[in-house]
């Protein structure tokens, strides 16, 4: 078995590597500041929920995100491909990520009771999809290199395209809701909610193009 060479002759990570992966968490901002931001008042004031109810539900589901996200840890540690451990999630699950987000703002004739189960199922599912994309993104870092300044560059310029992709966010979101309101005011956030994770995904196959795993798992 081919072992991994020493941090110290390996190639050094190029420009392209450090602004690949921080792509990833521009894109990741498409999706968890709208969900921090503006869900609670999509839950209120669109759909109608009790403000009580909407508080439930996403408790609910910060509860799911402790129960599954270790796992997805423990399935993208095991994961072997011919694109890595962690680059798969990117390929194989910036779709489903972007639908199932998508979903979590649909317009529905629902009410009451079925109303409340189409939003926790919505968003328990959106943040399955969302741990198995970005729990192994996160955990990338580690098989693109073994130099500990290059994972620190990495993690900065991760934080810096993070804080990037809020801010792009937070500003176009409310204002992508009202242009798409004057003609569709039922359909407002589903349709900003597509746009937005459209190009998450555009922006997060271009992470996938950018990274290369060049540590190899121990057997």
């Amino acid at each position: 078995m081919n072992s991994a060479a020493p941090a110290d002759s390996a190639p050094r990570l190029s420009l392209k590597h450090y602004l690949g992966y921080g792509l990833g968490d521009f894109a990741f901002n498409f999706y968890w500041l709208p969900l921090q931001v503006f869900l609670l008042k999509y839950y209120t004031d669109v759909l109608g929920l009790p403000s009580d109810t909407a508080g439930v539900i996403v408790m609910v589901c910060l509860i799911w995100d402790g129960l599954v996200d270790p796992y997805v840890g423990i399935l993208a540690s095991r994961t072997r491909s011919r694109h890595g451990r962690y680059r798969p999630y990117m390929l194989y699950g910036s779709i489903p990520l972007a639908a199932s987000f998508s979903l979590v703002f649909l317009p529905v004739p629902f009410a009451d009771t079925a109303l409340v189960v189409y939003a926790l199922a919505t968003q328990l599912l959106f943040r399955t999809v969302y741990a198995a994309v970005n729990i192994p993104y996160g955990a990338m870092m580690a098989s693109m290199t073994r130099d500990s300044m290059e994972r620190n560059w990495l993690a900065g310029v991760r934080m810096l395209f993070a804080f990037s992709g809020s801010a792009v966010v937070g500003y176009f979101t409310p204002r992508l809701v009202a242009w798409f309101g004057v003609d569709h005011p039922e359909s407002a956030y589903f349709l900003s909610a597509a746009l937005l994770s459209t190009l998450a995904t555009l922006v997060l196959y271009g992470c996938f193009a950018g990274t290369e795993e060049r540590v190899e798992a121990d057997a």
